[in-house]
């Protein structure tokens, strides 16, 4: 997006994880596939002291669901 670094060559690829409550057995995954940002908005609220914040809006081309957490 910055200075035109939008092409597929930037896209990437991602992973979600579900954990149990424990936070150590996977329950399942979803592969995501040629992720790219599409557009980044200013999510700071107000006030001088307020954590600035930035939303990312992603495209993603294809995801795989994997139960269980498996490859």
């Amino acid at each position: 997006m910055v200075k035109g670094n939008s092409g597929e060559d930037k896209e990437k690829n991602g992973t979600l994880t579900f954990l149990s409550p424990n936070r150590q057995e996977k329950l399942a995954s979803i592969n995501l596939f040629n992720l790219g940002v599409f557009r980044l908005v200013d999510a700071t609220p107000g006030g001088a002291d307020a954590i600035h914040r930035i939303t990312a809006e992603l495209y993603c081309e294809r995801m795989q669901f994997v139960p269980g957490g498996g490859a």
